[in-house]
């Protein structure tokens, strides 16, 4: 056992200080508290408390100098004045973790926190309401919505920053079938936090789900190695965070003291580390209950069975644009259950032209018993069977409910595929019956295929840099400038990634002499600047020759001064954006819509670092620019290498190049000779253009 598992699963002698019976109160945090303890299968429980007396038959003690014996767990739910003196007690008397529930903690009770650190305490907190571990009946727990104890149903683990989102998610996740093995709420993690939980719940596989609410990540690089770890071990790691727009950063700074990660960069980490991520508690909740009846591999196909025409189009329509297709006619369990019925009728299948749905039910269940259906392909066989899809029930009202019931449970241990019912008039306890054997229930087919779509996501987000190891650089903390063209021009020369051929002008008066290696057309730009010099009118198209190069030279002295790059013009052709940046996820590179469109267009797609060729082209195909290589050439898929081996240069350079924050190339030419660098526009750490200057591309 792990220190952090003994500390936390091997909990068996608990102090609660501010222990309360809650007869001012009885919904206080102290109150909540002191009932989950003393709930809890615990060898002892002491209260500590300043009221006189026993708390509902129980003895209490006013300090913990006055209990016998060792105290393993602390919980302190006592006011911020009080907490610094709660510390330092713990730390006397060798209590290996407290778990403070206050939210308001003072200079003086930091600092006691910190020696009590020093001594070998382990923090849970502060700001958090607890954890529970229902497996073993412990609930040091504070929050207003208790886990039910466990009876077998599809269990989840939850680790939260917010000890609201943990009572939010209990309540309308056991109301969805859910089960809550294991939830711990972390708070201000000012030493336990969402990692060191995350790493033990891995450790001893408590969950095949594990939700995660998100205020910041404060250990990035193990964050993504640990999400990578549960990716390869089929755990499903579903996770809300917060902190897209300006005001909710700042709540999350009131709250928990967290400074919001960069919004972007975090999404494409957790997308390339394979979680799944929602942007609402329903959504968590819909994702968790069809990600819990689920195994590892997962098909994008959906079987619908409707006790209506109309719902069967719609439910067909709602897949089609969460990017699901339907199973292909003649491939349906209802195929084969309905010969007579044409292909195409078999899905959607409308049970009232089966004989209603108790019928239709009937005869799918006794299709799919063993003894009817065709030998199954031997794994990894040329034949082996396809990822298990959905079959979606949909049906409407209460209409012979128990008898729809008692045919779904009968279909559902015989069914392959995950069984995912759309019944809104369905009372709640044929809902709970259903969830209980394993059959998934969503009121409303959008949030269903919705939910189902991100679970097969997850299952088909294979890559090979899934298997690269995590390495974050993360941004200095050193002021950033802009480098001049030419010096981010010259950077790209020394990396040698592909662009045009140049030579610099320079003086009051340039020379023709060294142009003559170039060859027209020709581009003057003026090379002092970056941002944004065509709108300056700082840059010069189709220039004919070189003797014509030094009047627009002269011209454009007066305006901008000196000096000046002298390019060859690349032929035209499709202009994407490519960048890479540094973020404390590691480094972010971003495909989009380039030229002059780029900001009026907005469309990027963005990935985070270790990328391999597939990563890279599934990023560019999320943008619409993608959809436009059969414009410029009748190879779109050789342009598309063209880009993605541009791409892995520029990132695996700028990953050496320790010196930039950022470099942006926009546009990159993509045509027919391949993809080149038209324009650069990099960002250095304080005197990196001085650096770069002095040694290294001069």
């Amino acid at each position: 056992m792990t220190d952090m598992a003994a500390r936390v699963f091997g909990v068996r002698r608990v102090a609660v200080f501010g222990a309360s019976d809650g007869s001012k109160d009885p919904w206080s945090f102290n109150a909540r508290l002191t009932r989950a303890v003393l709930s809890s299968s615990l060898d002892d429980v002491v209260l500590i408390s300043l009221k006189p007396g026993p708390l509902d038959g129980h003895p209490t003690v006013r300090a913990l100098s006055d209990v016998c014996g060792k105290v393993d767990t602390a919980v302190l739910a006592v006011p911020g004045p009080s907490l610094a003196s709660a510390v330092d007690a713990c730390a006397e008397h060798d209590v290996r973790t407290c778990v403070v529930i206050a939210a308001s903690v003072s200079e003086e009770g930091r600092a006691a926190i910190e020696r009590a650190r020093q001594r070998g305490v382990r923090f849970i907190g502060p700001n958090c309401v607890g954890f529970v571990d229902n497996e073993n009946q412990v609930r040091i727990y504070a929050g207003g919505t208790l886990p039910s104890p466990l009876s077998g149903s599809a269990r989840v683990a939850v680790i939260t920053q917010s000890g609201g989102f943990a009572s939010a998610l209990i309540a309308m996740g056991e109301e969805a079938g859910l089960e809550f093995g294991h939830v711990f709420t972390t708070g201000e993690e000012i030493d336990i936090g969402m990692e060191d939980c995350l790493e033990e719940l891995l450790a001893i596989g408590a969950s095949k789900v594990i939700v995660l609410f998100i205020e910041k990540v404060r250990q990035p690089e193990r964050f993504r190695r640990l999400a990578r770890r549960a990716y390869k071990a089929g755990v499903k790691v579903i996770a809300l965070r917060v902190g897209r727009s300006a005001v909710a950063r700042e709540v999350a700074l009131a709250h928990t003291g967290a400074i919001v990660d960069d919004w972007d960069a975090a999404q494409s980490a957790l997308h390339a580390d394979g979680v799944i991520t929602c942007d609402s508690i329903q959504q968590v909740v819909d994702t968790a209950v069809i990600a819990a009846r689920t195994g590892r591999r997962v098909s994008a196909q959906v079987q619908v069975v409707t006790s209506s025409g109309a719902l069967g189009a719609l439910a067909a329509d709602l897949a089609e644009a969460e990017g699901l297709s339907l199973v292909p006619p003649g491939q349906t369990l209802a195929s084969l259950a309905f010969p007579g019925h044409a292909p195409e009728q078999c899905n959607p299948l409308d049970t009232s032209t089966a004989g209603g749905s108790v019928n239709t039910l009937r005869t799918l269940a006794d299709a799919d018993e063993p003894a009817n259906a065709p030998p199954a392909p031997v794994a990894g066989s040329a034949n082996a069977p396809p990822a298990p899809g959905a079959l979606l029930f949909c049906h409407t009202g209460a209409t012979y409910e128990s008898e729809v019931a008692a045919q779904l449970l009968r279909l559902k241990p015989l069914a392959q595929h995950l069984l995912l019912t759309v019944w809104p008039g369905a009372t709640g306890t044929t809902t709970a019956q259903l969830g209980s054997a394993g059959i998934a229930c969503i009121p409303d087919a959008r949030r269903a295929l919705g939910a189902y779509r991100s679970v097969a996501d997850w299952s088909r987000r294979v890559s090979a840099a899934l298997d690269l190891p995590v390495d974050v650089s993360a941004p200095r903390d050193t002021g950033r400038e802009l480098l001049g063209y030419l010096a981010g021009r010259k950077l790209l020369e020394r990396w040698g990634t592909p662009g045009p051929a140049f030579a610099v002008i320079d003086g009051d008066r340039g020379s023709a002499e060294p142009l003559s290696g170039l060859r027209p057309p020709l581009v003057v730009k003026v090379a002092a600047g970056a941002n944004h010099k065509a709108a300056a009118g700082g840059v010069v198209l189709g220039i004919p020759s070189a003797a014509d190069v030094i009047p627009v030279v002269d011209r454009l002295r007066d305006i901008h001064g000196g000096p000046f790059l002298v390019e060859e013009q690349i032929d035209s052709g499709l202009e994407i954006l490519v960048d890479v940046r540094r973020s404390v996820f590691g480094d972010v590179l971003t495909i989009g819509w380039g030229g002059s469109a780029a900001e009026q267009i907005a469309d990027a797609a963005l990935t985070c670092a270790p990328f391999d060729a597939r990563m890279i082209r599934q990023t560019f195909c999320q943008t619409r620019i993608s959809q436009c290589l059969r414009s410029v050439t009748p190879e779109p898929g050789r342009l598309a290498d063209e880009l993605v081996r541009f791409c892995l240069h520029l990132a695996d350079m700028f990953r050496a190049a320790k010196e930039l924050a950022e470099i942006e190339i926009n546009p990159v030419i993509l045509n027919d000779a391949g993809a080149f660098a038209a324009d650069v526009r990099a960002i250095g750490y304080a005197a990196t253009e001085q650096r770069l200057a002095g040694s290294q591309v001069s």
